[in-house]
């Protein structure tokens, strides 16, 4: 009986103490920070026997800008040390400062042919952190190991297409919605075959890290978004040759896109139609400036000057100049010169007329008003008769036509209104009569009689 109440006791006391203790509210266990996640996604290997590493952040936090000096990549070949590399020379763009980035580069590669180009199986391991200067949310995941071969042991290796962006001619700063019109691509073959269908494409990024793909069009932006019309066919191109091509667009900006510094990606081969022997340099990307749409911008566009023979000897004419205010704001009143130049260079600021010449002189007539030009529109004006000076040696120069040349209205860019036309200034023509009379001499007599 005894021992039966002592177990009581005991399990009662069992009870109270858990009870207890379930009342006690236990502290917040202490968050851990976001960190970085570094790690190695590829390893891949050309047909020119060059090595081309894939690198990624994988974390919630970007890697440290100090860290870039640190000797981040150490690769190993059967064993042996295959060189090391301080992660600013790998990613000098510093992308992987920002989380869930990747960054592709070729590995030392005049290198890695003499250690792989004999066709045999060769083991590479790359170990990311080498040194574990790196505090990252997950330490286990730093080696990667890849078994690759190359090369063609005595065999000629197979001639394959190498295509890559060399320039691009764009039109820069736009407002969003916007038409960015053609850009001029030059696109160059480096290999020792040629290629055949292949398509160009334009996206708008948000950094340089845009991956080589197909991409999707949308009226709204998106990160890597492909812009309206922004996609061309190239049928064919050379061996070791260039060519230019147009795209036509309109490449149009999303009109939802926030102002602000972004990229006009150019990727080549997209799709991957073409076999290369480096599938890993087919995107350049520009930077390109999306501006806040809370001014107006004046940016004339054409100008054409037509000469009046009949009068001055083609020193008299007729222009017309066509604006567009680019901007959402309308624009009153602002003022248009016209100016006589011998080069095309001058100052956005109200010129003086001479009736002799001088360099950036205003014509005679040369000053016109413009009253009003709504927002997105585009308006034409012309003047009539404008005299150029009389004085002024014949030869080439530059009409100019400077808008809004008092600086009245505040613009988003204030270095785009100026827009000049070769034209040539000939001699003054000399006006000969319809008839010419011709009076005959009367004989004369001499003084001696004869």
């Amino acid at each position: 009986m005894k021992g039966k109440k002592v177990l009581i006791i005991l399990i009662g006391i069992f009870l109270l103490i858990n009870f207890s203790y379930t009342q006690i509210k236990l502290p917040n266990l202490r968050k851990l920070p976001d960190l970085p996640d570094l790690v190695v996604k590829d390893i891949q290997v050309t047909n020119n026997c060059e090595l081309i590493v894939t690198i990624a952040n994988i974390g919630k936090a970007g890697i440290p800008s100090s860290y870039y000096k640190k000797i981040a990549l150490q690769m190993y070949v059967d064993g042996k040390a295959g060189g090391g590399m301080i992660l600013s020379l790998f990613d000098p763009k510093f992308i992987l400062t920002k989380p869930h980035q990747e960054v592709t580069m070729n590995w030392f590669p005049t290198a890695t042919k003499g250690r792989i180009g004999d066709r045999l199986p060769h083991k590479i391991k790359l170990i990311v952190d080498r040194d574990n200067d790196l505090f990252e949310s997950n330490e286990n995941n730093n080696v990667f190991i890849k078994t690759l071969s190359c090369g063609g042991g005595g065999i000629s290796p197979r001639k394959l297409p190498d295509l890559k962006i060399t320039s691009c001619i764009y039109q820069n700063n736009l407002y969003p919605g916007e038409d960015m019109g053609s850009a001029k691509v030059t696109i160059k073959n480096d290999g020792t075959a040629s290629a055949s269908n292949f398509s160009v494409e334009v996206v708008l990024s948000k950094d340089r890290n845009v991956k080589i793909e197909p991409h999707l069009y949308s009226s709204h932006f998106t990160d890597d978004v492909l812009l309206r019309g922004g996609r061309e066919l190239i049928r064919f191109l050379g061996a070791k040759s260039t060519k230019t091509i147009t795209i036509a667009g309109p490449n149009t900006i999303p009109a939802d896109t926030p102002a602000g510094t972004y990229y006009l990606g150019i990727i080549v081969d997209p799709e991957k139609n073409v076999s290369e022997s480096n599938e890993y340099n087919n995107l350049f990307a520009f930077p390109i400036n999306i501006l806040p749409p809370s001014k107006p911008d004046l940016l004339p566009t054409n100008i054409r000057w037509t000469t009046n023979y009949s009068k001055t000897g083609g020193r008299e004419g007729s222009v017309t100049l066509t604006i567009k205010n680019r901007g959402n704001i309308a624009v009153r009143n602002f003022f248009v010169d016209f100016i006589l130049s011998t080069d095309r260079k001058a100052q956005v600021k109200y010129h003086k007329y001479s009736p002799n010449f001088s360099e950036d002189v205003l014509l005679k007539g040369g000053r016109t008003n413009v009253r009003y030009i709504g927002p997105k529109s585009t308006i034409t004006i012309g003047v009539r008769h404008l005299l150029i000076p009389s004085d002024a040696p014949a030869g080439t120069y530059y009409l100019g036509a400077i808008v809004d040349s008092g600086n009245a209205v505040a613009e988003t860019i204030e270095d785009n209104n100026i827009k000049f036309l070769q034209i040539q200034v000939k001699n003054k023509l000399i006006k000969l009569p319809k008839k010419l009379t011709i009076v005959k001499p009367k004989s004369v007599k001499l003084n001696n009689g004869k």
